[in-house]
């Protein structure tokens, strides 16, 4: 497996319909880094950025997968970002990854994906700054109740 894997893993594994914001692919795949027990090779590196942990990696790996046609950009009116999402070659690359990937890894990142889908934005950096506050340094979002 390689990080880019583990990235159509997160898009195409049982996904929410219209996709992910970009942060909150930024957060999967840091938690999953963090917490999945992948090997170190396979995960992204990541630096503390305006909204916590991000790995400009990631932004690439998408662009790749966007070119080879397993990854779609979905366009959200009146943002800068669109949602991330796989397509269905996507999804059906995503399937034929998780069978000969670690159960467990595969397990934890599903679990990861309904969390960080779950959580509004605000919820979602405050659970993330709670467990890895080194990761807050640099952050331009205001925690409740923190200056």
């Amino acid at each position: 497996m390689t990080r880019r894997d583990w990235l159509l893993l997160l898009l195409g594994l049982d996904p929410p319909p219209a996709g992910l914001e970009p942060v909150r692919v930024q957060k999967a795949l840091f938690l999953l880094a963090r917490e999945g027990g992948i090997p170190t090779r396979e995960r992204y590196w990541f630096v503390p950025y305006n909204y916590g942990p991000m790995s400009p990696r990631v932004y690439r790996d998408v662009d790749a997968l966007t070119r080879a046609g397993l990854v779609e950009r979905v366009p959200v009116p009146g943002y800068a970002w669109g949602l991330v999402r796989a397509t269905e070659r996507g999804r059906e690359r995503a399937t034929e990854l998780a069978a000969g990937a670690d159960g467990r890894a595969v397990r934890r990142l599903s679990e990861i994906r309904r969390e960080v889908a779950a959580l509004s934005f605000a919820d979602l950096l405050e659970s993330v700054y709670e467990r890895y506050p080194e990761f807050a340094v640099r952050s331009v979002f205001r925690r409740r109740g923190r200056p």
